[in-house]
């Protein structure tokens, strides 16, 4: 992956210019991304986008249907003096929300309050290949791609199920009592059907448990058997040009989870037994970038076209004509009266000989134009290096055809969606908004505007798209703010 292509759900860095009149500061150094190490800030990252904060004591907040606790690596029994097996059950007694992401040999009975046996197996999984000679069973490679469980059935359980290339780097399972603790309750990813674990447990091998609770005590809890899954390594890798992994995708579905309908916005992060309590190290933008469109169409010129030739020439007549009032060309040289009858002489000879070279050009050219091709005005003769269905074949057209329809459309729509529109919406009248600007009325008109473009099947040529721009920036900006979002309820206008 190359970083910028942070878009994908893409990484927009944005930095605040200092109030005017504010004391001057030192330039800070230049921002750089984290390194693609077994680091966490790019999944910290993702807290902070969805508004959730760091608590360093879980117990000032109170209420723990609104604490994420989350273990990067084993937990350990106390950090800052705190007890986090005795915190961790009173947070899933109390409707929190509980992440495990550990690898190694580790007992998680003790963090539930089932007391039933629920751990981690260390490096006991290897892999069975085909080969001409028989199968050979073969230690796990650098990097493992984990598979959804079709058993776990139900939205609360299908964390995995959109994705098929999650992305591990462990060798470890999880190992079960006969009964299953109502805390992980359903596995919910498993490893690959060639996968087998050396204690003779049988395939599939559990990844990842999950469980859920009820309305009473909504807690939610997951366990993983592997800490890089939300490394700053395999996330970077989300961005990879080619075969790239889905554990961005996955890790921020995984925070929403977390953060539940309960709306849960506080979090403990314990990163191999240390509490991490800075989130904002890397920002992330829900809003794409305005879409790459190319210039002004060139227009196609036919050399032999008789208007063409006619305006060359009138530009080339008025030029000389110019010249000539001027005296420029001729007065210096016939300051001298000696020499005035030779560059009469010569200049006689030169429109003597261009007169007859046009002359020549004019006659060739009604004789011989069957023999010239024109240039193409047809859009789709792009030539044979610009292969059907590829981006330059689209860019070609775009810019023969003068048309930016398609791709200006396809990005309000996105805009929108993000902004809260529901998805597959194809109903012509605008959903209600809610604006939080004192002046909405330069926001409404660019909404009404985009919105009537985005129906409408004209063309956009590209002064019409110079015009829209500024609308969709001024509204992408104001997104990013979360200054303006579509209203649940009926359709209306705004």
């Amino acid at each position: 992956m190359t970083r910028s292509r942070f878009h994908w759900l893409l990484a927009l860095l944005l930095f605040a210019p200092a109030p005017a009149g504010a004391q001057q500061k030192p330039d800070k150094p230049p921002f750089e991304l984290p390194p693609a190490d077994r680091g966490t800030q790019l999944f910290r990252g993702l807290l902070d986008f969805h508004k959730i904060e760091p608590v360093a004591d879980p117990r000032a907040v109170g209420d723990y249907r609104k604490l994420i606790v989350i273990f990067i690596g084993e937990p350990r029994g106390h950090v800052m003096g705190m007890d986090m097996q005795e915190l961790t059950r009173a947070a899933l007694s109390g409707g929190g929300a509980v992440l495990f992401a550990a690898e190694g040999n580790f007992s998680v009975s003790s963090y539930l309050n089932g007391g039933v046996h629920v751990g981690i197996d260390n490096n006991s999984v290897r892999f069975v290949l085909s080969t001409a000679g028989g199968d050979v069973r073969s230690p796990r490679g650098p990097v493992v791609p984990v598979l959804p469980n079709p058993t776990a059935v139900g939205p609360e359980f299908e964390l995995f199920t959109p994705y098929q290339n999650v992305e591990v780097t462990s060798a470890t399972h999880l190992t079960f009592a006969a009964r299953r603790p109502p805390e992980l309750g359903r596995v919910i990813a498993t490893f690959p059907p060639n996968a087998e674990a050396m204690g003779g447990a049988l395939p599939p091998i559990p990844f990842a448990a999950a469980g859920v609770g009820d309305a009473k005590n909504p807690f939610r809890c997951l366990a993983v058997a592997d800490t890089d899954l939300f490394s700053n390594k395999l996330l970077y890798a989300s961005g990879r040009l080619q075969n790239a992994n889905d554990n961005l995708k996955f890790s921020n579905g995984l925070v929403q989870w977390l953060k539940g309908p309960q709306g849960r916005d506080r979090c403990l992060f314990v990163e191999n037994g240390q509490v991490v309590t800075k989130f904002d190290e890397v920002k992330y933008s829900a809003i794409p970038v305005s879409p790459d469109m190319p210039g002004p169409p060139v227009p196609a010129i036919d050399p032999f076209d008789a208007k063409f030739q006619q305006s060359v020439t009138d530009f080339v007549n008025n030029g000389v004509a110019q010249v000539q009032d001027d005296d420029r060309l001729v007065g210096p040289l016939t300051n001298d009266p000696q020499k005035k009858a030779y560059v009469y002489a010569a200049l006689a000879v030169v429109v003597a000989v261009i007169a007859y070279l046009l002359l020549r050009f004019r006659s060739l050219a009604g004789r011989f134009r069957a023999a010239f091709r024109p240039l193409p005005k047809d859009p789709h003769m792009l030539g044979p290096d610009a292969a059907v269905g590829s981006l330059e074949h689209r860019r070609l057209e775009l810019l023969r055809g003068g048309n930016y329809a398609a791709p200006v459309r396809s990005y309000v729509r996105q805009l929108f969606e993000d902004r809260g529109l529901p998805p597959g919406y194809d109903r012509p009248k605008l959903p209600p908004i809610d604006f939080d600007v004192r002046n909405p009325d330069f926001l409404r008109r660019s909404v009404r505007t985009l919105w009537a473009e985005a129906h409408a099947a004209a063309p956009i040529n590209y002064g019409r798209w110079k015009e829209l721009e500024p609308m969709l920036a001024a509204l992408r900006a104001a997104a990013d703010d979360d200054r303006w979002r579509f209203a649940p309820g009926d359709e209306g206008d705004a």
